[in-house]
């Protein structure tokens, strides 16, 4: 009787849940097909799995199999007791972070767990590896710019911050598939915690509740919320973007310079939040006031940072940038390549965020602008601004889903409005959720989506 009420329901009847998932799956195959085509005229950098960035298949063990009848099974009660778990935000927290975990464990404790933060055997890419040879953090943060093209890879094209958080984490005596837990407790907390806050701004409670576990089960989130660094820095900017866009109180303003300054020494392409919360206040309010405050509060944090440590921060940019396109700006060097790289990057999150997601994005978007302006706006800034970054060449080897998974807020805005205003009763978000879910399993037990 569940599954009878879950996958037939006014929002989508069995039929289209079936004919959505085949266009959707018939789509993905005919975008890769067509682009092994191309490249065998045109060289743009084509991968076997174009457009994921990075995907190694595998065919599930037993084992593997067992665990997603399991993480089934409790997603099962999870759906029985939907009013229960979103009545306390304990409940609904805990489930988040059990969900998370079993959906990885589908990969094995070794690929799940310790291999996205420690990588693969003889391959030794990662942060963590950097992490192991720090000696001292304040030592690091002075010499950053001096070792930086002599990092590894990811290390690189980050600033120090990245390579600090899994220093501390070593410090403390994690290890790999402790840190990978670390990352999910701590940004599980931030991102419900900021999500919620914005959510409560224009929505009832039930609808803010069922808004931060739909979030959780979108399958980017659901692969790249345990282990990744990724994870850290999404929730710190969106963290940013809650206490923006909230009451004008002194310790709002303080709390936001915080966060973006955290989100910053995390990775450069947190700037992605400039433009978000400038065009904000902007056609909101006409000034750039409190924008330029923040602007202010960060620089000055980053001089003193210079002052004491001797770290520059944009000299800093500057090298990752050149380690990035070496040869300079990857249109002007490499226009087919550019061309390319850039549908890669903007398909990507979308596979990841689903079918049915994408057709309540786009029923959600008239209604979040009738009934919720300022949270279109935020979406549409959103949205925008990623694309600047794609135009300016960010994310060169594809990996957005993971890498910019900061935009699937903004793409889950119009959805929730969608929900708020048409999706109502229980059964129609019981049923999004399973399906979502559903995506998710599919792709953890189909491979793997880290180095």
């Amino acid at each position: 009787m569940l599954f009878s009420n879950l996958f037939s329901t006014k929002m989508f009847s069995l039929k289209q849940v079936f004919q959505y998932t085949s266009y959707f799956f018939i789509a993905v195959l005919l975008i890769n097909l067509s682009a092994k085509v191309i490249s065998l005229y045109i060289d743009f950098g084509f991968s076997t799995y174009w457009p994921f960035g990075i995907f190694h298949p595998r065919f599930p063990t037993i084992e593997n199999i067992l665990i997603a009848i399991i993480t089934v099974a409790i997603f099962t009660v999870v759906i029985r007791n939907y009013s229960k778990i979103l009545s306390r935000t304990s409940y609904l927290y805990g489930t988040i972070v059990l969900l998370i975990m079993l959906s990885n464990s589908v990969q094995g404790f070794e690929d799940g767990f310790k291999r996205p933060v420690s990588g693969r055997k003889n391959i030794q890419i990662q942060y963590y590896h950097d992490a192991l040879e720090i000696e001292t953090a304040s030592q690091f943060i002075s010499q950053f710019e001096d070792i930086q093209a002599d990092l590894r890879r990811h290390s690189q094209i980050h600033p120090p911050g990245a390579l600090l958080f899994y220093y501390f984490a070593i410090q403390i005596g994690l290890s790999p598939w402790l840190i990978s837990v670390l990352i999910l407790i701590l940004s599980a907390g931030i991102t419900s915690f900021a999500l919620r806050r914005i959510l409560q701004l224009t929505l009832p409670n039930e609808d803010v509740e069922f808004g931060v576990l739909l979030y959780f089960l979108i399958p980017s989130i659901q692969i790249y919320y345990l282990a990744t660094l990724d994870a850290i820095i999404a929730s710190f900017l969106l963290l940013t973007l809650s206490f923006y866009i909230t009451e004008n109180k002194f310790s709002n303003l303080i709390s936001t310079i915080f966060a973006l300054s955290v989100a910053l020494f995390l990775n450069f392409a947190s700037v992605f939040i400039f433009p978000v919360i400038f065009g904000y206040e902007f056609f909101r309010k006409k000034r750039l006031n409190k924008s330029i405050i923040i602007l202010g509060g960060v620089i000055l944090i980053y001089l003193i940072l210079y002052l004491t440590l001797g770290y520059n921060y944009i000299n800093s940019m500057l090298i990752a940038s050149k380690i990035e396109n070496p040869d300079g700006f990857s249109l002007l060097i490499e226009p087919i390549k550019y061309v390319f790289s850039r549908i890669e990057s903007t398909l990507e999150p979308l596979i990841f965020f689903g079918p049915f997601l994408i057709i309540l994005f786009i029923r959600g978007l008239p209604v979040l602008k009738k009934n919720q302006p300022d949270i279109y706006l935020l979406s549409l800034l959103g949205i925008g601004s990623l694309f600047l970054m794609f135009l300016a060449g960010a994310y060169k080897i594809g990996e957005s889903a993971r890498a910019a998974m900061f935009i699937y807020p903004y793409l889950l805005f119009p959805v929730i409005a969608y929900m708020n205003e048409f999706g109502k009763d229980v059964n129609e978000r019981k049923q999004l959720l399973a399906l979502i879910f559903a995506q998710t399993l599919f792709m953890q037990l189909s491979g793997s989506f880290f180095w």
